[in-house]
């Protein structure tokens, strides 16, 4: 018999250093990252706003962290993700008018928050 498995969760410190951020994402977390439910932000000397939304998603981030909740890490080879849930709740809880183009079930839990993609 062949099982699937995924591995138990394993805990460990690194080192974030947000001047390798890549790029922050703010939005749906259990969905595609398209972009079409949320946005992305990028470090830009041109573009102030930008910078503003990273520096509050950090303030976020460091916020989350300092109160032991769960910070999931990933290597994708040449960056390293980091995605943290600042929210959720069930698509029962919404107006069917808010979400016309939900195409998930009508109990499905709809998890937001942020997601960091660092250079190496």
């Amino acid at each position: 018999m062949n099982l699937r498995v995924t591995p138990m969760p394993d805990s460990f410190t690194i080192d974030f250093d947000s001047s390798k951020i890549d790029q922050v994402y703010e939005g749906r977390l259990n969905v595609c990252r398209c972009g079409c439910a949320g946005e992305y932000y990028e470090p830009s000397a041109k573009d102030p706003e930008q910078d503003k939304a990273i520096s509050k998603a950090l303030d976020t981030l460091i916020s989350y962290n300092a109160r032991g909740n769960e910070i999931l890490y990933s290597d994708f080879g040449d960056r390293i993700y980091f995605e943290i849930k600042t929210d959720e709740f069930n698509k029962s809880d919404m107006d069917d008018e808010d979400y016309e183009d939900w195409d998930g079930g009508y109990d499905e839990v709809i998890e937001m928050g942020l997601a960091f993609y660092l250079k190496k």
